[in-house]
């Protein structure tokens, strides 16, 4: 009994051995586990059903059997539990919810580099082919939906070559590379790819080969096998040597591309590594199915963006202005006649006999009296607006007020100069600013901009009527009606 256990623990060992020497470890292991869980599926950017994905493609995740008209929550998860990123979702009729982008740069966490400074961080080859990452799906609606699904990301060891990791992004101060996706114009821009992912036999890539790289502008179209980059219309081209992509800072950009341009402002871009140097983008070498030749980074995503500046809002001072012209005393108090809506036939408005539109139509009505600095003003010096006037302008509600933005008269209205007058309120003189009937064409909300400086432009401490009638900011002036 003892010589045939021997003998059977023997043969356990020599089979083991034989299976572990022919195969890769990680790949063996993963495949082990693989088994078809239909609830969740997997793919990569190019939506290609897997549960291996390379470090920096993008995770999208498609999950059936659900509620129809439900709304999940769908995590991605490290071996810990510790979440990285999650999205919110409705599933359709069918109870399903569609290839969805979960987690971009696939393989990259967040971690610490000192000082609470948190980068992007890639974990080594082999501590990413055995570390498991989860999808749990959980109902917002009941606690019955708690499901999960296994995957892996994986340098693709087991393929004569994988297909190179290349990667967008910035250089510390300690001359680290980390990986970005947001960037400002007049930034430095550098690329690196993952090292070792160019260097794989039958055909050896030395520190010294020089591969073109593109930068284009990006199209959630993604870019398919055989795709002349020419027509792609990139934006940036040039060659580098291996030894400098590949580097632990990564390579900087040449040329109009030294620092982010202005034009690039608001736009999105791909980076394509072009290893074979001939113009078009082949994910692998014909006739293989393990031998991948070009990278990219943004294939179906954007690889990165260049952040349009934030414009900076004027400090404008609100003020009702757009009136009915139906002047009156209200128990000792003024009533200017302020209304949010006026009909396109002018019923409602006072007749008025001013010398630019006289007739039925809106109004402006205001008070632009001050107290200069707390102090009573000398009642022998001429009021700060005495014999001046402003500009005033119609507006759509939708006209951008940010600080410089030139003024644009709404159609259908014209810049009017009005003067400002010598009593406790403008408007005495029934200052008919759009004279009624107005075309249907111009039914629609509208602000009344009083631009001070008369610069025709919109700066600090302009005026505008953004107010309803009874103060509260409706994000319009008044409305035209039918």
């Amino acid at each position: 009994m003892k010589n045939r256990n021997r003998v059977f623990i023997l043969l356990l060992v020599v089979f083991l051995g034989a299976s572990l020497s022919s195969c890769d470890l990680v790949t063996n292991f993963i495949n082990s586990r693989m088994r078809s869980i239909d609830p969740i599926q997997v793919f990569n950017s190019r939506l290609e059903l897997t549960r291996k994905l390379a470090p920096n493609d993008t995770l999208f995740v498609q999950v059936q059997g659900l509620k129809p008209f439900t709304v999940y929550d769908v995590f991605c998860k490290d071996s810990e539990g510790k979440e990285i990123t999650k999205l919110s979702a409705y599933s359709d009729e069918n109870g399903v919810i569609a290839p969805s982008p979960l987690w971009y740069d696939v393989g990259f966490e967040k971690r610490d580099i000192g000082g609470g400074v948190l980068k992007p961080y890639l974990d080594t080859e082999e501590k990413l082919g055995l570390q498991a990452f989860n999808i749990q799906v959980v109902s917002k609606d009941s606690v019955d939906t708690n499901f999960a699904l296994t995957f892996w990301v994986v340098f693709k060891t087991d393929i004569t070559r994988p297909e190179p990791i290349v990667m967008a992004g910035k250089k510390t101060l300690t001359d680290l590379f980390y990986l970005e996706n947001s960037f400002l114009s007049g930034e430095e821009l550098r690329v690196k790819v993952e090292p070792a992912t160019l260097s794989a036999p039958p055909e050896p890539i030395s520190s010294s080969t020089p591969i073109d790289l593109y930068i284009v502008p990006y199209s959630a179209t993604p870019i398919l096998d055989g795709t002349d980059i020419g027509s792609l219309h990139s934006v940036y081209s040039g060659s580098f040597l291996v030894s400098d992509l590949t580097s632990p800072t990564g390579v900087a950009l040449t040329g109009d591309w030294a620092t982010i341009p202005v034009t690039a402002q608001g736009k999105a871009f791909s980076v394509i590594l072009d290893v074979n140097n001939d113009g078009v983008y082949n994910l692998k070498k014909e006739g293989t199915d393990d031998f991948y030749l070009d990278g990219i980074d943004g294939n179906g995503v954007a690889g990165f963006i260049v952040v349009a500046p934030t414009p900076q809002v004027a400090v404008l001072i609100s003020l009702n202005v757009a009136s009915n012209g139906n002047f009156r005393w209200v128990s000792t108090e003024y009533d200017y006649g302020y209304v949010d809506d006026f009909k396109r036939d002018g019923t409602g408005t006072q007749l008025g006999w001013d010398w630019q539109y006289p007739g039925y139509g809106v109004k402006a009505i205001w008070n632009p009296y001050i107290n200069w600095g707390g102090n009573a003003p000398n009642p022998r010096s001429a009021s700060f607006y005495y014999g001046t006037y402003i500009n005033l302008y119609i507006l759509k509600a939708d006209h951008l007020l940010a600080d410089g933005t030139p003024l644009t008269p709404a159609p259908g209205t014209a810049m009017m100069s009005v003067p400002v007058q010598s009593s406790c309120y403008n408007g005495c003189g029934q200052q008919t600013i759009w004279r009624t009937p107005i075309s249907a064409d111009y039914v629609g909300n509208y602000f009344i901009f009083l631009d001070m400086n008369n610069n025709g432009e919109v700066d600090d401490f302009d005026m505008i009527d953004n107010l309803n009638s009874t103060g509260g900011t409706p994000g319009y002036g008044f409305r035209i009606i039918n």
